[in-house]
C-alpha cells in the first residue's frame, strides 16, 4: 500500500479487493474512453483523475453522461478544464453510474492517535455539510454501526 493521498481511481482499485465498487476504466485518451463507455453503457460518469484535483466538484470535474450524444463534448470539456488548471492528469475515469447514496471514507495517520478512519456524507455535500464521523483504528462492527448512526443526514 503506497503512502500519501490516493486518487479516486487508486482508492477504488485498492478497495475492490474488499468491497464492491462501481466498474470503471482509467483512460488516457478519447479513444480509450470511448471503448470504456461502450463496455459500460449509459448512463455513466466521467471524472478528472489528478492528484491536483481531489475535490473534483469544485472544479466541475465530474460529469453525468446520459447518452452517447453528450459523451464527446463532456469528455473534451473535462480535458479543457485539466489544461486550463494545469493539472497533472492521470486520466479520465469512465465509471458506471449507480443510483444510490454517496459516502466518503478516508484514512489518515494522526501524530497523536495513529490511524484514524473518517466516514461521512460524500458527493458534492462532503465539504459543504462536513457530516463526518471519526474512529481510531482498528474499528469493530459496532464502531462502524455507531459511525453510521452519528451522521445527521442518515437519520
Amino acid at each position: 500500500m503506497k503512502r500519501g493521498i490516493y486518487t479516486e481511481a487508486q482508492a477504488e482499485d485498492f478497495l475492490k479487493a474488499y468491497i464492491p465498487v462501481a466498474r470503471h476504466y482509467l483512460t488516457k485518451n478519447y479513444e480509450e474512453a470511448s471503448i470504456a463507455a461502450k463496455k459500460l453503457g449509459f448512463p455513466l460518469v466521467l471524472k478528472i483523475i489528478s492528484p491536483d484535483a481531489i475535490h473534483k466538484s469544485e472544479i466541475k470535474g465530474v460529469r453525468l453522461i446520459k447518452n452517447r450524444h453528450d459523451f464527446a463534448s463532456e469528455y473534451h470539456q473535462l480535458m479543457k478544464i485539466s489544461t486550463q488548471k494545469k493539472l497533472k492528469l492521470d486520466g479520465i475515469l469512465v465509471q458506471e453510474y449507480i443510483e444510490g447514496e454517496y459516502v466518503i471514507i478516508g484514512l489518515k495517520k494522526d501524530p497523536t492517535f495513529g490511524h484514524v478512519l473518517a466516514f461521512g456524507i460524500g458527493g458534492i455535500y462532503t465539504e459543504l455539510l462536513k457530516d463526518v464521523s471519526f474512529r481510531i483504528c482498528p474499528i469493530t462492527e459496532k464502531d462502524a454501526d455507531a459511525m453510521l448512526n452519528e451522521l445527521k443526514l442518515i437519520k
